[in-house]
């Protein structure tokens, strides 16, 4: 398998050149195929992407919560920027990825696995815990939520 296949992705990208390698280099990799036709896999979990936002706001803000200062003006601020920052293109990258999904959900189905969306571990990542129940109800039964506790605890 060659990691570029499986990592250097961003299905929720509103670039349609970055989409269009990634969808048919996973609906149509042989080892993937493989694996799903073989049945030694019933499920394929998907990396959602991300919103391009500054990626300052995270650190800082660790670093402040770090000084115990979670409850600063200056934390409320870097929080409230990076919110909006996100808000400002995240409707576009789901929908993108809405796109990239349907694409996939066809080759799932035929053979018989599902896709699921994993949880992520940074708040410019797609999905958050409100934008899943719309992803998910794309295709109920193939899309599904797949839940990474290790992740979910860098979150909290």
């Amino acid at each position: 398998m060659r990691s570029r296949d499986y990592y250097a992705r961003n299905e929720g990208s509103t670039c349609r050149r970055r989409t269009n390698y990634f969808v048919p280099r996973l609906s149509g990799s042989l080892e993937i195929r493989f694996i799903w036709l073989t049945g030694l896999a019933t499920a394929v979990v998907v990396h959602p992407g991300e919103v391009p936002v500054d990626k300052h706001y995270e650190p800082r803000m660790r670093a402040l919560y770090t000084e115990r200062k979670e409850r600063s003006s200056e934390h409320a601020d870097v929080r409230e920027r990076f919110i909006e920052d996100r808000m400002k293109s995240a409707s576009l990258h789901l929908e993108a990825l809405r796109r990239s999904l349907l694409e996939l959900v066809e080759d799932a189905e035929a053979l018989g696995v599902r896709l699921g969306l994993e949880n992520r571990d940074h708040y410019n990542e797609i999905p958050l815990p409100d934008e899943l129940d719309e992803l998910l109800a794309l295709r109920p039964g193939t899309i599904e939520y797949w839940h990474d506790t290790g992740h979910a605890e860098k979150l909290g």
